[in-house]
């Protein structure tokens, strides 16, 4: 009689757990459903671009060129995203974005943008440098104990010409 009680007892407690650990999967799972539903409405979220806006880091005309456009309202040339993101990530990827970056290029030139092999480069390419904005993501909380003025004084000493 005693272990029958004491089994019940566990039982009862195991069933709490198994309760308590299928509502958790089923608060992740939805979770995860509109996790996947926001970044489904980001893809198709579109703005306009107007002709008088510029890229924030070569402050050239932004129709000029393929450009990226993030929700924080940052806009880049994607030849200018691609060469300042690469600094922030690792070696193995900034290789990975160059050789994508090239091969793109190649691409394009053979006038072959329709291709599956350029639009499977464009999304792996789309997948690494636009995660998030180089202004106001990740990348530039990494930035924030890089100096504004080379530590070497050649880069210096020729970066002060160049300003004078």
């Amino acid at each position: 009689d005693d272990f029958k009680d004491a089994i019940c007892k566990s039982l009862e407690i195991y069933n709490q757990n198994i309760n308590q650990l299928n509502d958790d999967m089923k608060d992740a799972t939805d979770s995860a459903e509109r996790i996947h539903n926001d970044i489904s409405n980001l893809k198709r979220k579109n703005c306009v671009v107007e002709s008088s806006k510029n890229c924030y880091l070569c402050d050239i005309p932004l129709l000029t060129r393929s450009f990226y456009v993030f929700p924080c309202s940052h806009m880049f040339h994607t030849a200018c995203l691609v060469k300042e993101i690469t600094g922030y990530l690792s070696k193995r990827k900034a290789e990975e974005v160059s050789k994508i970056y090239k091969l793109l290029l190649n691409l394009k030139d053979e006038d072959q943008t329709r291709t599956e092999s350029y639009r499977r480069a464009k999304s792996q390419l789309d997948e690494i440098i636009a995660e998030e904005c180089l202004m106001c993501g990740e990348y530039m909380i990494q930035s924030i104990d890089t100096p504004f003025l080379p530590r070497d004084e050649e880069e210096f000493e020729k970066l002060r010409l160049e300003w004078s």
